[in-house]
C-alpha cells in the first residue's frame, strides 16, 4: 500500500472545488441570469451535511444557504440539465478510464425511492427491488458508466406509470413535459439512455442488464441492430435449445406458410444445471477489500428463440456459481463465439459497478434524500447528484500517487474538511426545534383528516 498524504494535500483542494464549478458554471445559464453560485451551494450541501441532505439542513450547515433559493434552482430554475448530463459522461470517462486501456461497460439498472402521498411524480404503489416489495414510491432508471475497479452513474430518467401518462392534469400539475407524457416502459427508457450516450460518443465495450431487461427480447434485437455486445442476466425459468432445433413448416395457402419451432427440444437453464453436466471452473473476478472474489464459472452455446426474429440465434448461456453453492446466476450474451473465458466470467459479474455506484450515490451525497415532487426537481436534484460524484472521483484520481487505495469515502472526508459550515446559535437552534415540532403536529392534523374522513359513518368507542 502507498500512503502519503499530508496536510497541505487537503489545503490544495480548496481550490479543486472551484476550479471544478468553473469547469460547469455555462450549464447553470438561464435565458435571464446565472445560477452557478446556487448550484456550488446545493453541490456543497450533498457533500458535507452529514444526514437528510434536504435544502433545510443545507440552510442550517452552510453559511449564507437560503432554502427558498435552494428550493428556486432545483425545483423551478429554467437550467438545462441535459448539456450538464452529457459533459458528466464525458468527464467520467475521463477520470476512470482515460486512456481507454480497459474495456468500458454501460450498465442498467433501476432504483425506488419511497415517497409518502401522491403528490410526487410518477408515484405509484409498484414493485420496488431496491426495498423488495410492493411500496408506495417512485422509480428511476439509471446508467452507469463501469471499468474493472470503478464507476459512477451516467444517466437516469424517471419511470412515469400509465396511470400518469393517461391523467393529462395531473402532469401538468407534475411539470412533466408534453413530450415526456408518453408512456414508457423501463426497458424503453433503458434503451434510450443507452442510444443518447452512444450519440455522445461515449466508448464502451458492452451493455449489462438485470433479468428484468434480459428476459425482453426485443430488447436484445435492438442492440443486436445497434451493433452492441450485451450481457443479460435472465431467471432460472428461462428456456433455451442445446443445439438448433427442429423447424416445422406449415403451408397455409398460395406461396404462404408458417414457421414453427418444436418445443419438445427446450429446457430450462436451472433444469440444464441440475442434470450436473456443465464443466465449472474457478475464476478470479477481481479484487475485494477481503482479498480476490473467486466464483465457479461455465459457459456454453445454446440458442435462443425470439417472437420478432423467424430462426433461433445462438449465443452464450453463462453461468456463475458462489463457490458455496449459495447463488447461482445465469446470463445470456452475444459476445462472438471465440470470447475468451476469463472475459466472460468478469464481464458477466461486472453488474455489480451499478450496485455499487447507486449505493454510493445514496450514501455518500443524498441519491434518495430530496423531498421535491416535480419532475423537473427530480432531474434537477439527480444532475446535481451525479455532478457531485464526478467531483469526488476528481479527488481521488488527483491523490491516488499518494494514496493507491483511496476511496470516494475518503474523498469525502477531505471535502468535509476543507468546507466551512455554520456553527448554529442557541437561539437558532429553539428555532428549529420549534419549527420541526410545528411540522410535526402539522403531518399530524392532516393525517387525521384523512384518517377521520375515512371513518365517516362509523360510531367509534
Amino acid at each position: 500500500m502507498n500512503f502519503s498524504i499530508k496536510a497541505e494535500h487537503i489545503f490544495d483542494q480548496i481550490q479543486s472545488l472551484v476550479k471544478f464549478q468553473q469547469h460547469f458554471s455555462k450549464y447553470f445559464q438561464t435565458s435571464t441570469r446565472s445560477v452557478e453560485e446556487t448550484a456550488l451551494e446545493y453541490m456543497k450541501g450533498l457533500l458535507v451535511v452529514e444526514t437528510e441532505k434536504t435544502m433545510a439542513q443545507m440552510e442550517r450547515r452552510l453559511d449564507d444557504v437560503c432554502k427558498q433559493k435552494l428550493g428556486h434552482f432545483i425545483s423551478n430554475s429554467l437550467w438545462d440539465d441535459t448539456p450538464l448530463i452529457q459533459e458528466i459522461q464525458r468527464c467520467v470517462v475521463a477520470e476512470i478510464n482515460p486512456n481507454q486501456v480497459e474495456d468500458g461497460a454501460l450498465i442498467i439498472d433501476e432504483s425506488a425511492i419511497a415517497k409518502k402521498g401522491k403528490d410526487s411524480v410518477g408515484v405509484k404503489r409498484q414493485y420496488a427491488g431496491t426495498l423488495g416489495k410492493v411500496d408506495n414510491c417512485q422509480v428511476g432508471v439509471f446508467l452507469a458508466y463501469a471499468t474493472q475497479s470503478q464507476t459512477s452513474l451516467i444517466a437516469r430518467s424517471l419511470y412515469l406509470p400509465e396511470e400518469w401518462c393517461e391523467d393529462p392534469e395531473r402532469c401538468f400539475e407534475g411539470g412533466i413535459p408534453l413530450e415526456k407524457q408518453k408512456f414508457k416502459t423501463k426497458a424503453e427508457i433503458a434503451l434510450d439512455l443507452v442510444r443518447e450516450a452512444v450519440a455522445n460518443k461515449i466508448p464502451f465495450s458492452f451493455v449489462h442488464m438485470d433479468a428484468h431487461y434480459g428476459v425482453q427480447p426485443w430488447l436484445l434485437d435492438s442492440f443486436d441492430d445497434m451493433g452492441i455486445t450485451w450481457f443479460a442476466d435472465i431467471s432460472k425459468g428461462t428456456l433455451i435449445y442445446e443445439k438448433m432445433p427442429v423447424i416445422e413448416v406449415e403451408a397455409l395457402g398460395s406461396e404462404q406458410f408458417r414457421m414453427t419451432i418444436a418445443k419438445d427440444f427446450s429446457c430450462s437453464v436451472q433444469e440444464l444445471l441440475d442434470r450436473g453436466t456443465l464443466k465449472f471452473q474457478k475464476r478470479k473476478i477481481r479484487d475485494v477489500q477481503r482479498g480476490i472474489l473467486v466464483v465457479e464459472f461455465a459457459a456454453l452455446r445454446v440458442f435462443i428463440n425470439s417472437k420478432d426474429r423467424p430462426l433461433p440465434r445462438e449465443c452464450w448461456l453463462l453461468v456463475r456459481r458462489e463457490l458455496d453453492g449459495s447463488c447461482v446466476k445465469f446470463t445470456l450474451s452475444n459476445s462472438p463465439q471465440e470470447s475468451d473465458m476469463g472475459i466472460l466470467a468478469e464481464r458477466q459479474s461486472r453488474r455489480y459497478w451499478v450496485e455499487r455506484a447507486l449505493e454510493d450515490a445514496k450514501g455518500l451525497v443524498g441519491l434518495d434524500h430530496y423531498r421535491v415532487t416535480g419532475w423537473r426537481g427530480w432531474h434537477h436534484h439527480t444532475a446535481m447528484v451525479m455532478l457531485a460524484m464526478l467531483y469526488l472521483l476528481t479527488i481521488k484520481s488527483s491523490l491516488v500517487e499518494e494514496a493507491d487505495k483511496m476511496s470516494l469515502k475518503d474523498a469525502l472526508w477531505l471535502v468535509e474538511a476543507i468546507v466551512p459550515r455554520r456553527q448554529l446559535s442557541y437561539e437558532e437552534t429553539v428555532a428549529i426545534i420549534r419549527e420541526n415540532n410545528e411540522n410535526r403536529e402539522r403531518s399530524r392534523q392532516t393525517r387525521l383528516e384523512a384518517q377521520l374522513k375515512s371513518l365517516e359513518g362509523y360510531e367509534i368507542f
